[in-house]
């Protein structure tokens, strides 16, 4: 039973890793290697969806270990962006790691098909088995990373935090995976897409390779633009990527809206102007006379 003994002080800690973090934005070293130190694969379940955690890469895992996200405010936008939604929607994930958004969002009635791109063995491991744990029909993974080109490239691996793994990401390890890009993975029509991109800066080359999907889909694109991204591109070369059609717009951590505040940002919404999400957005930017708090 000396795994029941990690799990409880990884529980704990892991409850004051969360308090810390929202309350003093500090963020404790050391809650993966205790989850790790269970030596035992789990079966989370986490806000009605089972996620399942893999040993070796248990620290995916953080907030889901205490019946939470680790990225609350992107599911919260989500939701609110899905309420009433009654057209299709077809959600791509671009650098979905376990797939904690992709379990949540597949269970969505108005989530027709759901695609999951990962190029890091682990972690498609961990989403097959949390989407047949979930008995999910809706749910294609694809095992490569995504760019602006076909062939293969240098991926930076980190075996115990695969979330900063990436192209232009940070790792001990260094590997290559077969690369595609969205233009060739969707060549046809799609229903209502939203594209998540979480690929630890390089971002602006996935879109770069999806520039025909861009143009023909107007996607509502989410993407990650944090101190890493930051120090790789910046959002006036987002826009000159995504054209003037599309607006720019900061997630709010403390509660999913959005606002015009990119001091402090970690992820931001791009939303074009004459695709179906645009009216669904209104009430949730701040300072909208709309806004929906």
């Amino acid at each position: 039973m000396t795994w029941v003994i990690w799990f409880v002080v990884s529980y704990l800690y892991a409850h004051f890793y969360r308090l810390l973090h929202n309350n003093l934005r500090i963020n404790l070293p050391g809650l993966g290697w205790l989850m790790r130190s269970m030596k035992r694969d789990l079966v989370l379940q986490v806000r009605g969806v089972k996620l399942y955690m893999h040993r070796p890469i248990a620290g995916s895992n953080a907030m889901q270990l205490i019946n939470r996200w680790n990225e609350p405010e992107t599911h919260q936008f989500l939701d609110a962006l899905m309420e009433g939604m009654d057209a299709p929607v077809t959600f791509i994930d671009v650098g979905a790691n376990i797939g904690e958004l992709v379990m949540d969002m597949a269970r969505k009635e108005c989530v027709k098909s759901v695609y999951a791109f990962e190029p890091v063995d682990d972690c498609v491991h961990s989403m097959a088995v949390s989407v047949a744990l979930n008995a999910f029909h809706n749910v294609h993974l694809r095992h490569t990373a995504v760019s602006n080109k076909i062939g293969t490239v240098q991926f930076n691996y980190s075996a115990t935090n695969p979330g900063c793994s990436g192209i232009d990401g940070s790792g001990n390890k260094i590997m290559q995976v077969p690369t595609t890009t969205l233009d060739i993975e969707f060549p046809q029509r799609i229903q209502n897409p939203i594209l998540l991109i979480d690929v630890e800066g390089a971002e602006k080359d996935v879109l770069a390779g999806g520039a025909s999907f861009v143009q023909r889909e107007r996607p509502l694109i989410i993407f990650e633009y944090n101190n890493v991204s930051r120090s790789r591109f910046n959002l006036e070369q987002m826009r000159d990527v995504l054209g003037p059609e599309y607006e720019i717009y900061r997630l709010r951590q403390r509660d999913g809206l959005l606002d015009n505040d990119f001091d402090d940002t970690w992820n931001c919404v791009a939303i074009h102007r004459q695709s179906v999400y645009y009216s669904k957005c209104q009430p949730l930017i701040v300072g909208n006379s709309k806004t929906s708090l």
